[in-house]
């Protein structure tokens, strides 16, 4: 009785796994799977999903070899144990991706909670594709079994995986016009193109004072970091995204620097062309058109002396100038026939007024360049400073030390002697440079007086711009 029933049973379980394998779909007849994604996690990462590598790779496996034995390739995936390996899945949107790995999770349909099969696209190595994994989450996606010897054709462009925009199938993707800096994410596996070219942007907003060298470096990742904090764009820096330059942080920050900077550049060109009318060589009064009372309030508006709106209305205007007359002593008083009239005397003092202000905006403007041109080399100097520090700990004495309390006592953080023991009056000092630098919060912050990263970072700035201060300052004495 014991034999009929054992071999009952193994009866059952052949016919039931017999059966799960007629379940396959035949080539061609389209159907859906859930799709999942996963990645492979690198050393030295700046976050992991467990907290540190080796959970990492316990979660994920080190992915060297897959299950059928094959070595790691792009476009291998991973899929219920009825589909056998070398089976080859088209994905909409996503391409063709041939099955070589097998997972504990990963189940045929109506098994664990999945109305179809579970299949697991691999990503990649490394953070960014942990990243880009995250945001896939899970997807129900139209797919069907292509026969063997088709090529495989993978495509997990960015905005595919972010943005999921769907296409009815492969033929339907056109070939794109190359993204502009705000429509593509850049990470630390991005091109060096890409993250020059970001480099660049930041660096025109006065954000980044770096080399132009293509790395997506610490400098980078802060700003970032720093602009999707004060926007409310990420809650910590575990975060998925934060200090990458994704759809949320790029759109936002066009809307506050591009969009901005270009309607400055739209209104600068539209009193280009006003100012093709030459103001000083008008005379305007009460009965003078409209387009000449505008060019006269935005010409009192430009050097300062008006701050409302050119409405066109000689009596928005007439206090401003009458007021500009006396000052500059073109009138005694307010009964002097041309008080209120933008005539020739006044023309020319104002013509005299404008010209300093543009040489004053001249020498400006050339003093920044110089100043932004030496600032990138105090730069270098002042990085190789803070670096010779290593890592000073509390209560270490050292010559690290003593550089170190010299550099707090040149940006005023501390008015001691140099002891070169990281004591408790230097521990106060490092607090207070890092609330104020909004490193910390207060002196309960795990991060307090810790010389870190991103107090590194800091100080180098700060060293920079003292560096550069000085050397502007001394060249301007010598000339006096």
């Amino acid at each position: 009785m014991k034999k009929n029933l054992l071999a009952l049973f193994i009866g059952i379980n052949i016919f039931f796994s017999l059966w799960n394998s007629l379940e396959v779909k035949a080539e061609n007849q389209e159907t859906y799977f859930i799709v999942t994604a996963y990645y492979s996690p690198l050393p030295n990462q700046d976050f992991y999903l467990k907290w540190d590598y080796e959970k990492e790779i316990y979660l994920n496996g080190q992915w060297i070899k897959w299950a059928s034995g094959k070595w790691v390739f792009p476009w291998m995936l991973a899929a219920p144990k009825k589909y056998s390996f070398g089976t080859k899945i088209y994905l909409e949107w996503i391409g063709i991706w041939v099955v070589e790995d097998r997972g504990w999770a990963i189940v045929e349909a109506w098994k664990r909670g999945y109305e179809y099969d579970r299949i697991d696209v691999w990503m990649g190595y490394g953070q960014e594709w942990l990243l880009k994994a995250l945001k896939w989450g899970k997807r129900k996606v139209k797919g069907y079994i292509v026969d063997s010897s088709t090529k495989t054709n993978i495509s997990l462009n960015e905005t595919k995986i972010t943005e999921n925009k769907k296409v009815a199938s492969l033929s339907q993707v056109k070939k794109e016009t190359p993204l502009s800096l705000y429509e593509k994410s850049i990470g630390k596996d991005s091109s060096k193109d890409d993250i020059k070219e970001l480099q660049k942007t930041l660096q025109l907003y006065w954000l980044y004072n770096w080399k132009l060298d293509g790395i997506y470096n610490n400098e980078v990742i802060n700003i970032i970091l720093n602009f999707q904090k004060n926007n409310n764009l990420i809650k910590n820096d575990t975060d998925a995204w934060a200090g990458y330059w994704w759809i949320k942080t790029r759109n936002l920050f066009a809307k506050q620097y591009k969009d901005k900077d270009e309607k400055k550049q739209e209104i600068v060109n539209k009193k280009e062309e006003k100012n093709t009318l030459n103001i000083f060589e008008m005379t305007i009064s009460p009965d003078s058109d409209k387009e000449k009372i505008i060019l006269l309030q935005s010409f009192f508006k430009e050097i300062g002396k008006y701050s409302w709106e050119t409405t066109g209305k000689y009596s928005d205007i007439k206090d401003t100038l009458i007021s500009y007359q006396i000052d500059k002593k073109i009138v005694k008083d307010k009964n002097e026939v041309w008080v209120g009239y933008f005539w020739p005397k006044t023309r020319q003092m104002a013509k005299s007024d404008y010209d300093k202000i543009n040489l004053e905006k001249k020498k400006n403007k050339e003093l920044a360049e110089k100043k932004e041109k030496l600032l990138l080399s105090k730069s270098n100097d002042a990085k190789n400073i803070v670096s010779s520090l290593g890592n000073i700990k509390f209560w270490e004495t050292s010559q690290e030390v003593r550089e170190f309390q010299k550099i707090l006592k040149i940006l005023w953080y501390f008015n001691y002697d140099d002891t070169a023991t990281f004591g408790d009056i230097t521990k106060k000092s490092l607090i207070s440079y890092q609330i104020k630098k909004w490193i910390i919060k207060n002196e309960k912050d795990d991060s307090a007086w810790i010389f870190w990263p991103k107090t590194k970072e800091n100080l180098t700035k700060d060293l920079a711009n003292y560096f550069t201060e000085k050397e502007l300052k001394g060249k301007e004495l010598a000339m006096k």
